[in-house]
């Protein structure tokens, strides 16, 4: 091989690399100019509240257009169930993502417990409404299979866990040891070959998904979907387990939704863990907030502190 094709082959190779690897961690490009992270909590099938709390944190605007500029939105999943309207969140979130990457913006979706849950045909917290929205139930099913609107975005644009900004891990139930030492990488592929055999599955009318024992550990009670462990444990080992998933995977703190604590976000041992599931949807009591990151700033956004932004 010439010199010349080696190191276009270089390049091609360097690039496929960069790509994949921006998967999964969000960097600035910046490096003295940390972006705003904004994260939103479980919606639960609640397209009116979205709407509020997206312009709550000033991310959409009066025409619920993308007003974030460079910033990044993360939402931590659980947009399903509850609620009539995932449908319409879902698309909501897929014009964001286009609008926000036009300026430099980005839109980060992640799976919650729901999201597998309704992959998997358990549909114990689908309302009549919701089911009405798609048609039918048939019709329904089709939208989450891979030849549907819902299972195509899953499998393109939705991911079990994030790094943004090289120091802050969203999740949407929470990232024990045990899957830290799997490293981000290795847990999203596994999530991703999970969605990828259920999708499949759902298009093809069988009711059992087969897959690996590893993929299927995605959800169960310890894995990152269902973990509740450091919304609700308080004990030095829980902390302890904390300090070491950080220096881990070295990052300064993680961010969960999955676990209503009350109509506030939760601060969690000082800082290094951020509970953001509030009970947004109507479901659950109509509370809005949100979470604002930029560099080392950490703040909560709450509706009677919409003029200060």
């Amino acid at each position: 091989m010439s010199s010349k094709k080696q190191f276009l082959l270089v390049i091609i190779l360097s690039l496929n690399l960069n790509f994949f690897y921006s998967n999964f961690i969000v960097k600035s490009n910046e490096i003295h100019s940390p972006r705003r992270i904004v994260a939103i909590g479980d919606l639960h099938g609640d397209f009116k509240q979205t709407i509020k709390v997206l312009h709550l944190a000033n991310i959409i605007d009066d025409n619920k257009n993308w007003s974030g500029s460079n910033g990044i939105l993360v939402q931590t999943g659980d947009i399903v169930d509850r609620g009539p309207d995932c449908l319409m969140i879902y698309e909501f979130f897929e014009k964001l993502r286009k609008e926000a990457e036009k300026v430099g913006g980005k839109v980060i979706n992640l799976f919650g417990n729901h999201e597998l849950m309704n992959l998997q045909l358990d549909w114990r917290y689908v309302t009549p409404e919701d089911i009405n929205t798609f048609g039918s139930k048939k019709d329904r099913i089709a939208a989450f299979s891979s030849k549907g609107y819902i299972g195509k975005s899953f499998r393109s644009s939705f991911q079990v866990v994030a790094i943004v900004e090289q120091d802050t891990l969203f999740v949407h139930g929470g990232v024990n040891l045990q899957w830290a030492n799997k490293g981000i990488e290795k847990i999203n592929q596994l999530g991703a070959g999970l969605v990828e055999k259920c999708t499949d599955a759902l298009a093809d009318g069988k009711q059992k998904v087969i897959a690996a024992s590893d993929e299927i550990s995605i959800v169960h009670p310890d894995g990152p979907l269902w973990n509740r462990k450091f919304a609700y444990n308080d004990d030095k080992a829980t902390e302890k387990e904390v300090d070491e998933v950080l220096e881990v995977l070295k990052i300064k703190r993680m961010v969960v939704g999955h676990t209503p604590l009350g109509k506030k976000i939760k601060s969690r041992f000082h800082g290094k863990v951020y509970v953001i599931d509030v009970g947004l949807s109507e479901h659950y009591g109509s509370n809005l907030a949100a979470l604002e990151i930029i560099g080392d700033k950490v703040r909560e956004i709450y509706p009677e502190e919409r003029d200060e932004l």
